[in-house]
């Protein structure tokens, strides 16, 4: 028999020193069987998650290498099922892929071989119990964030304006290192001072475009990086700056089958909301001054074609916000601007909010073309022409008695 191993271990519980020793003990079961393991196939996958098998390239190497023809090993030795995968659809996916190809599956630990005939029913129940301990582990993640922001504590990221000190337990790890109960936030003031005006401008009517441009000339950007037109829509919609840690408000689903994780948004019921005054940087007063602009703009912006000329708000992009989507009526806006590939036009639901399953993209370039040499078609048209000379004309007639001025 020509042997194959297939090792993997993820980054929450284990070691790397973990694949040699799976690799150790599928070497040991192929020696009493006098079986030869073949070290140019020995497959691995380092802190890499079970919950599915995109992302892994020693598992789909193995699996491509089990496909070609002649079939260059016999047997994949594997210590359990759950190295394989977590996701019981994708455990029983690959082991019949590689029964199809000729391949024989061992479970070392688990004593399933796939040449059994009940092995399917095994890896069914495996797989079962692999997938409750995924779903598990999430719940207890979940439940020791909350707790950590009941303390008081940061659960999330780093925040613009804001930096993360650690709080001491008063105890040293084994190499005499201050252990830490958590993170908290204390305001940063140089960088609170630049949110601050952020919002002034937003309230006094300054649109996102302009503000980020102005910040991109004089200001450093977040940890070093760019500013852009998002990261001063998230400072601005961010309750953080009022006082207040929030936690629950999004929630993250895996893709059936893939490694993609899809944002949904939570009912503000399920939030958990603590209040700290002494993380506030923003009134009341300007916040409200903010959402009261923002009302403003989307009133006016409601039907109007002229939106791009409108203070508040401005694109840099032709088209972006007058197209709208075949399948869920959206607006079609520039969703990406890839440095290669260019700005590229998409579904702003399906794109940034995955509420639609248009995930058609299309060059600024080509939509753009496209539009404006048929926007030029129906400007030739006699029909079109002799409109547009009536409508000036009558116009211009009317402005005079309405004290209008005469149109040049």
């Amino acid at each position: 028999m020509r042997i194959s191993i297939y090792a993997r271990y993820s980054s929450d519980l284990q070691r790397e020193t973990s694949l040699e020793d799976q690799i150790a003990v599928a070497r040991r079961y192929a020696d009493e069987r006098r079986w030869e393991v073949l070290n140019g196939h020995i497959y691995t996958d380092a802190a890499v998650s079970g919950s599915s098998i995109e992302g892994r390239p020693g598992l789909q190497a193995l699996l491509a290498a089990a496909k070609t023809s002649p079939r260059p090993f016999d047997v994949v030795l594997v210590d359990d099922s759950s190295r394989i995968a977590r996701d019981l659809a994708d455990a029983l996916r690959t082991m019949q892929t590689l029964k199809f190809h000729g391949v024989r599956v061992i479970y070392i630990s688990q004593g399933i071989d796939s040449a059994s005939e009940q092995a399917d029913s095994l890896i069914a129940m495996h797989g079962l119990v692999d997938s409750l301990y995924l779903k598990e582990l999430a719940k207890k993640t979940k439940r020791g964030l909350a707790g950590q922001l009941e303390r008081g504590f940061v659960t999330g990221g780093q925040t613009y304006g804001y930096r993360s000190v650690g709080v001491p337990s008063g105890k040293t790890d084994v190499n005499g290192n201050p252990e830490f109960l958590g993170k908290r936030r204390v305001v940063q003031e140089d960088e609170a001072t630049v949110v601050r005006q952020i919002f002034e401008w937003a309230a006094g009517g300054i649109g996102v475009y302009t503000i980020t441009r102005r910040l991109q000339e004089s200001v450093p950007g977040p940890w070093r990086r760019p500013w852009t037109q998002g990261s001063i829509r998230r400072i601005l919609q961010n309750e953080v700056y009022l006082g207040k840690l929030i936690w629950g408000r999004v929630n993250y689903e895996r893709q059936p089958g893939t490694n993609k994780k899809v944002r949904r948004l939570q009912p503000p019921e399920q939030w958990k909301v603590i209040e700290q005054p002494d993380l506030r940087i923003v009134s009341d007063n300007l916040w409200n001054r903010v959402r009261d602009r923002e009302k403003v703009v989307r009133a006016a912006l409601k039907g109007n074609l002229a939106r791009g000329r409108l203070p508040g708000h401005q694109s840099k992009y032709l088209f972006s916000g007058f197209l709208k989507c075949g399948k869920c009526g959206a607006s079609i806006v520039v969703v990406s601007s890839g440095k290669v590939a260019g700005p590229r036009y998409g579904c702003l639901k399906a794109k940034r909010q995955y509420t639609c399953s248009n995930d058609i993209e299309m060059s600024l370039k080509k939509v753009e073309t496209r539009l404006l040499d048929k926007l030029q078609a129906e400007l030739q048209k006699p029909e079109v022409a002799d409109y547009i000379v009536r409508q000036t004309m009558r116009r211009s007639q009317e402005a005079p008695a309405s004290g209008k001025k005469r149109m040049p």
